[in-house]
């Protein structure tokens, strides 16, 4: 495009582009944006003459964004952001609001915080949407500066000096193991968990050292890592099954159904507590309908005593 005029553009083809770069599949892009697949593939072949790039190519699972496409994305994606903001009135309604909002959330705050807030959101403001995704796909600043994002829940994050955040609540560990494990009942010890085989949670494929296994060895002690896992639920389900010990954030851990079929116990090596925080970018901090999304997300956490 960069001998192209903007005039001489139809921009009418950047909702399907960014369909198209969202889904990466020409049907989910169609029924994204409410039209044919045939249509939609005719749009992806003046795209791909427009930007003489394939942008959707087909991979060894599926089809796959090209460089291009993938250097596109987050460009177009905020773009049409800003389009939305600017024609949105100066006021929001949340009861006759269609919009859609995206959270990118870790997995505890998405049992702690965004299934409660969907249930108030359905009362409230039935024709508001969320788009929800998980932290660590990409670093969460890049995608509240993009406009991918409307906010993001969890803990762990640095500070930036466009993004804003709210501590909604004081966390603290606890670990759980099956209600018939062998060893453990009710409570643990730091000798039992030293010696009980372990999940651990992580998306990193490598195994790396962490704040409990460094704990550990300041008391001349180490733990076996039997099971590592992407996320909690699967962390949780394992242990269910197993006689592996997980560890993670206490208030998750006692929610239903992470609960089920489970002994959540203090944790023997952490004390203290951390912050689960809310984030959002400053270009978002006056915005009528972000700043309601936030306070709703402030009254869900109220409603739980957090």
């Amino acid at each position: 495009m960069a001998g192209l005029r903007l005039e001489s553009i139809n921009l009418n083809l950047l909702p399907a582009l960014d369909a198209v770069l969202q889904e990466a599949h020409v049907t989910r892009a169609a029924a994204r944006i409410g039209v044919t697949q045939s249509a939609m593939s005719y749009t992806l072949r003046q795209l791909r003459d427009l930007f003489d790039d394939p942008l959707l190519v087909r991979g060894p699972n599926g089809m796959v964004l090209t460089a291009r496409g993938e250097e596109l994305a987050p460009r177009v994606r905020a773009a049409l952001a800003e389009v939305e903001r600017a024609l949105e009135p100066g006021r929001f309604d949340p009861a006759t609001s269609s919009r859609g909002f995206s959270i990118a959330t870790a997995d505890s705050t998405f049992f702690t915080v965004v299934l409660p807030l969907q249930s108030r959101l359905a009362a409230q403001a039935p024709g508001v949407r969320l788009r929800l995704s998980l932290l660590g796909l990409r670093p969460y600043e890049e995608r509240l500066e993009s406009g991918e994002i409307d906010i993001a829940l969890g803990m762990g994050f640095g500070d930036h000096p466009r993004v804003h955040r709210a501590i909604l609540y004081e966390e603290h560990y606890a670990c759980v193991a099956r209600t018939e494990h062998p060893s453990v009942r009710g409570s643990i010890t730091v000798e039992q968990f030293a010696a009980a085989d372990h999940i651990i949670v992580t998306r990193k494929t490598s195994r790396e050292s962490t704040s409990l296994d460094e704990r550990l060895a300041e008391r001349g002690m180490e733990r076996r890592i039997a099971l590592q896992v992407p996320s909690f639920p699967l962390g949780l389900a394992a242990a269910r099954s197993t006689d592996l010990v997980l560890s993670g954030p206490a208030r998750f851990l006692r929610t239903e159904p992470a609960a089920m079929g489970l002994q959540v116990m203090d944790h023997p090596l952490v004390e203290g507590t951390f912050g689960v925080s809310m984030m959002w970018h400053a270009r978002g901090d006056r915005d009528p309908a972000n700043r309601w999304l936030r306070e709703q997300v402030e009254a869900v956490v109220g409603e739980l005593g957090a």
